[in-house]
């Protein structure tokens, strides 16, 4: 029988009753956490999928595996009845994704990949490939069939000005004697989350050495994140300069007394400082739900993540549509919105739900039903504003270096 065993750092290694370390899978997870950067959370699910799969294989080796042995994995899961359909394919699909980690980290040779008959190489693992749009490597052919979900709801305008009100009025009637200060701190992460589209981590990392401090009033500003990013990949937001002198002014007021009243002076270099000592003084991303739950607990940080992204499709298909409507463009060019709101969201391909996105923000900007208030109208026509300068000057820039 395999165990987990967590470190004192929270990371999990799998060892047999022996207390043999299992090396290869305990390498997966360390590299899911601190090379592909997921969350503590999500390692520790894989780690217990992946250790029920070694139980299951039982004295089998690791690597004599074949796609009919999954298929008898999933079905006796199935039959069991303690598992739905969907549980049952994340844990079909974390095999696999382990597999895929392995065979192309040189750990094994053969064992899963799409077959090529020109070639002659053949796998026991067979899977699709993907092409180029998938934001995935490969396809699983014998998952089970699952019940289609209602895509995830895209919060108003409204609950989110409501989320921002209660989280305001809580963190003032806390009792703290830096309530103030730390009010602009947490508007500022809501609106770095519903803004620019951050993530939990991203927020909770942002170097102070990562805002600008050289922009053009009224134009969107290029933000480049390093740290906290999905698969540690660096990645630019655009974001208004409204958020950015925000920032700037709570990290020369604000910021400076939680650090020297709550730290000793002790600057953890982001931009978002706890007033807690622990962990260095940076935030976990837990920390960042526990915020949003203790107003509402429908909107979780990915919905934010969600409505800045909804919101960022729509201000670039009005500006397409003005030009469209100007007669500067013969039609709107629906792919290059597709295209920049895939970087804007940190992402290299084009994928189903982006295009999702797309299709709301077009309808929410037809009928203008998504516009449920004057302050969410004005925000739209700033921003859109903000955009039309900003490409307005990056012409001027480049007509003066012809």
């Amino acid at each position: 029988m395999y165990e987990l065993l967590p470190t004192k750092n929270g990371q999990h290694i799998v060892i047999d009753e022996s207390g043999v370390l299992q090396r290869h899978v305990t390498q997966y997870l360390l590299d899911l956490e601190s090379v592909q950067c997921h969350e503590k959370s999500y390692v520790r699910q894989i780690a217990y999928r992946l250790k029920a799969w070694l139980n299951w294989l039982g004295a089998r080796d690791i690597y004599d595996v074949t796609d009919r042995l999954l298929c008898k994995y999933r079905d006796e899961l199935k039959i069991s009845g303690d598992l739905e359909a969907k549980a049952i394919n994340y844990r079909v699909s974390s095999v696999c994704a382990f597999y895929w980690y392995a065979e192309n980290t040189g750990l094994c040779r053969g064992v899963i990949g799409s077959n090529d008959m020109l070639s002659g190489r053949v796998f026991r693992i067979v899977v699709n490939l993907t092409t180029q749009a998938s934001s995935a490597n490969y396809k699983i052919p014998f998952l089970l069939g699952t019940v289609q979900q209602a895509r995830k709801r895209i919060p108003s305008a409204d609950e989110i000005a409501a989320l921002k009100d209660g989280i305001a009025d809580k963190t003032l009637e806390c009792g703290h004697p830096l309530a103030e200060e730390i009010n602009v701190r947490n508007q500022l992460m809501l609106r770095w989350m519903a803004e620019a589209g951050l993530r939990r981590l991203e927020v909770v990392s942002l170097p102070v050495s990562a805002i600008p401090t050289k922009f053009k009033p009224g134009t969107m500003v290029m933000v480049t994140l390093t740290k906290g990013t999905k698969f540690s990949k660096v990645r630019d937001v655009e974001v208004e300069s409204s958020l950015i002198q925000e920032t700037l002014d709570y990290i020369a007021y604000e910021r400076p007394e939680i650090v020297r009243k709550c730290h000793a002076g002790h600057d953890p270099g982001v931009v978002f400082v706890s007033t807690y000592n622990a962990n260095g003084g940076t935030f976990t991303a837990q920390a960042i739900t526990d915020l949003l739950d203790s107003v509402d607990s429908e909107i979780s940080p990915h919905a934010l993540r969600r409505y800045a992204l909804t919101r960022y499709a729509a201000y670039l298909y009005r500006i397409q549509l003005s030009l469209y409507k100007a007669g500067e463009n013969a039609e709107i060019d629906r792919r290059s919105i597709e295209l920049r709101l895939t970087q804007q969201a940190g992402h290299k391909k084009v994928s189903t739900t982006f295009r999702s996105y797309v299709d709301v923000a077009i309808a929410m900007t037809l009928s203008d039903s998504g516009i449920s208030s004057l302050e969410e109208c004005r925000i739209l026509l700033q921003t859109q504003l903000s955009m039309i300068t900003s490409q307005i000057e990056t012409a001027r820039s480049l007509a003066k270096e012809v």
